[in-house]
């Protein structure tokens, strides 16, 4: 038979079309560029869709008597007092800034939540608050999205299924509702906070601790409990360069809280939280009991303690693995410092879970894709988040999925992907 005959059954392969070759399109990388480009990055059209859908849907709550803005903002009253203390900060009146204990916000949280209204009067009315409305419903689907294609980036191959993490990521986010819960909270700074501490634990393992200081220091910044993420600068391959990290942290954050410190009318320390019932701290202090900051001061101490002693047994061994793993470790530990401090609170709100599911959901779709034990571990933690960020026993359920992370941090040391990398 020669070269140029067909096969048996009469028809020559070359006659097929190559669109329709099944085993093109289990093969990434022989994709055609615009099939490639849609499969990478077309999740964001997703998300955008469903952020645009969010604004649509609440576009009534803008209507009133005064502006649209004003409609909204009357929605979402922590949004709007933050608003109003960063103009005023804006307008030169530090003092005013603490004077209510009320606020527990970060001074770079109500300076930044001012500066948004400020860029808002730029806009007409019906143009700022839509662009608005659809940027920080976008947030956590975009996150979300991001960190699925940046662990994607880092493996050694992208198969057709992993390629699909991003899509189901942004899929499973706005399909429970995330883009509105996340802008109705009006909490806008939850998720930069804990993206700055994955910076920092990124930045630490990669021999960087001034920056990883810096980007804890600005956390703190943001909210008071970003000091807590100082847990992530332990991923430092050389633990001796630490304590440089934390004085860049403590230099920041006290570079942007000392002018309200000695404004002379600083009494932020003066809030007394009311303890949950079904808060463990109900079972030491009484449900209904205030809770002092020496007492937050107490569970932060707490959270630390713990997510120390899991960084320092289970995230460092893994700095010397394949990079897709090492990236993974520096996503739980945020994770899991998050959930420590959720499930050792006193008081709830949704919008405390949103920012850990949007890292963890993607490392968890990732890692189940790729089809190893940790991926399974870090789905059940997703799973909970989820259970507990729509009420149903939140402080419990954020331990047990503390747990699974940790669960599914153990368990990516076993993940046979390549040889240890050093350090």
């Amino acid at each position: 038979m020669g070269d140029d005959a067909p096969p048996m059954g009469g028809v020559a392969t070359a006659s097929r079309p190559a669109l329709l070759d099944a085993g093109l399109w289990l093969r990434p990388a022989t994709w055609p560029h615009w099939v490639s480009v849609l499969a990478r990055h077309g999740w964001i059209a997703l998300a955008l869709a469903f952020s645009v859908a969010t604004a649509g849907r609440l576009w009534d709550l803008t209507a009133g008597a005064g502006s649209r803005i004003q409609a909204l903002y009357g929605w979402i009253p922590d949004i709007a007092q933050f608003s109003g203390l960063g103009e005023s900060v804006l307008r030169g009146d530090l003092g005013g800034a603490y004077a209510d204990p009320f606020n527990q916000a970060g001074p770079a949280q109500i300076i930044g939540d001012g500066l948004v209204l400020r860029l808002l009067a730029v806009l007409p009315g019906a143009a700022g608050v839509a662009v608005l409305m659809t940027l920080v419903a976008s947030v956590p689907l975009l996150v979300g999205g991001s960190v699925a294609a940046s662990l994607i980036r880092r493996l050694p191959d992208s198969s057709t299924l992993v390629l699909a993490a991003p899509w189901l990521t942004v899929a499973v986010l706005g399909l429970i509702g995330a883009d509105e819960e996340y802008l109705m909270a009006g909490h806008w700074w939850q998720i930069p906070v804990l993206l700055l501490w994955v910076l920092a634990g990124g930045l630490s393992a990669a021999g960087r601790p001034v920056l990883a200081g810096a980007a804890i220091g600005l956390a703190t910044g943001l909210e008071p409990w970003g000091i807590v993420g100082v847990v992530a600068l332990l991923l430092a391959p050389d633990l001796r360069r630490v304590a440089g990290a934390v004085g860049a942290a403590v230099a920041v954050s006290a570079m942007l809280w000392l002018p309200f410190v000695v404004s002379g009318s600083f009494h932020m320390a003066g809030y007394h939280w009311t303890v949950r019932a079904d808060s463990a701290w109900s079972l030491l202090v009484g449900a209904g009991s205030p809770f002092p900051w020496s007492l937050r001061l107490l569970q932060a101490g707490l959270v630390g303690a713990v997510a120390t002693a899991v960084t320092l047994l289970w995230a460092r061994p893994l700095l010397r693995r394949h990079a897709a793993i090492r990236a993974t470790a520096c996503l739980l530990v945020p994770v899991i410092i998050v959930l420590l401090r959720v499930a050792t609170d006193i008081w709830f709100g949704s919008y405390y879970l949103i920012s850990p599911v949007v890292v963890l959901l993607p490392a968890a779709v990732i890692w189940a894709l790729h089809r190893n034990i940790a991926g399974a571990w870090l789905m059940l933690a997703s799973w909970l988040v989820l259970m507990g960020a729509a009420g149903r026993g939140p402080f419990a359920l954020s331990a047990a999925a503390c747990v699974a992370s940790v669960a599914g941090l153990f368990f990516l040391r076993d993940v046979p992907l390549g040889q240890e990398e050093p350090s």
